[in-house]
């Protein structure tokens, strides 16, 4: 999330109103307008890649994706928020309006600096009140990670993958996406963890 908007509580009216005449992408959230950080090149990028891999895994299957552009609605509470990428399998239940999404099983976000935080917790937080969701997945734009976040009977289950021979499942839109495939022929290093070493002249037992 950016810069907020308004400091005072904005009606869902006044909301669209500024959707309609604003060149940035906005959220509603707590009543109060935020505009969403731009993510940059290779944000860009994953989220056109990532469209694509849905748009072909889904075709003639149940399920369908929508892009980063329609809106998913928390239904409990109003707030209205920009996935990069959702998926919803059911008879799609729209807002009032007709721009919000209501029921959606999937939702993907590819992360930048500015939202990373945001993206993993508060807005973690209130998607996962949405009834329908069963798989929130995390795309990682400064190395090869994806965080898959899977609803469970006794809370949400996460998965890391970080290795571009690694395969994310989903089965409950019966689709699988190879990270070799989601950054193929992109800038975007390995992630490697760096383990702590002993000091010089130390024995490496008594580290441990």
């Amino acid at each position: 999330m950016n810069a907020q908007l308004k400091q005072r509580i904005v009606s869902d009216e006044e909301f669209w109103a500024l959707v309609e005449s604003s060149n940035e992408r906005l959220e509603h959230v707590g009543g109060r307008v935020y505009a969403m950080a731009g993510g940059g090149y290779t944000h860009s990028r994953l989220i056109l890649r990532l469209g694509s891999l849905l748009d072909v895994a889904l075709r003639r299957k149940k399920c369908r994706p929508l892009g980063s552009e329609f809106f998913v609605q928390i239904e409990s509470s109003g707030e209205k928020l920009l996935p990069d990428n959702v998926v919803h399998c059911e008879e799609p239940r729209f807002g009032s309006n007709g721009l919000t999404l209501l029921n959606p099983i999937v939702v993907f976000e590819v992360l930048s600096p500015a939202t990373e935080r945001y993206d993993r917790d508060d807005k973690f937080d209130l998607y996962a009140r949405i009834p329908s969701l069963s798989d929130y997945v995390l795309i990682s734009q400064n190395f090869v990670r994806v965080s898959h976040f899977a609803r469970q009977k006794e809370g949400w289950l996460m998965r890391a993958f970080v290795g571009l021979d690694d395969v994310l499942h989903l089965p409950n839109i019966e689709v699988e996406i190879s990270l070799r495939e989601l950054y193929d022929d992109m800038d975007v290093p390995l992630q490697f963890i760096l383990f702590p070493q002993p000091e010089s002249g130390q024995d490496p037992q008594e580290s441990r």
